[in-house]
């Protein structure tokens, strides 16, 4: 069973899926910034179910972008939502928007004093984000009712 040490606080414990427990926050950005140079030589990168919840989501597609190659591509697998409010108050959408109440958007809050994304953001936002960080084409790749994968090339 994986069960993590403790350190006094929970905020600095991390589980990874390998089992491993980091307990050392710096450990764990130093781990974090390894990715980001292994990254940067790549091609494609993906990220799923996190842009909505990052603090400063501008400047992660920024960084996003300064890491892929001329002709990578970025793939954002997130929470399927409409641009409307009235688009999103479905029984899903309801689940939705009280998770992102409760847990995405004040972890996001807390994270930077730049805007983050907000409860639902939709393809429209999602697009002018990545586009904003400089990314040239931008789209819609596909949607499920409950995921939005949105495409995004260097």
């Amino acid at each position: 069973a994986r069960t993590p040490e403790t350190t006094g606080t929970m905020e600095a414990v991390a589980i990874r899926p390998t089992g491993r427990t980091i307990v050392d926050r710096d450990s764990q950005l130093a781990e974090l910034e390894q990715l980001w140079e292994t990254a940067r030589a790549g091609r494609a990168i993906t990220v799923l179910d996190a842009f909505h919840d990052m603090g400063d989501p501008a400047g992660v597609a920024g960084r996003l972008h300064d890491c892929l190659t001329p002709t990578g591509v970025c793939m954002l697998v997130g929470p399927f939502a409409g641009d409307r409010l009235i688009d999103n108050l479905t029984t899903l959408g309801r689940v939705y928007y009280a998770t992102s109440t409760l847990a995405c958007t004040p972890s996001a809050l807390s994270q930077s004093d730049a805007p983050p994304l907000g409860a639902q953001a939709g393809p429209a936002r999602l697009i002018a984000v990545l586009e904003g960080a400089g990314f040239r084409s931008v789209r819609v790749a596909a949607t499920t009712p409950f995921n939005l994968v949105i495409e995004a090339r260097s």
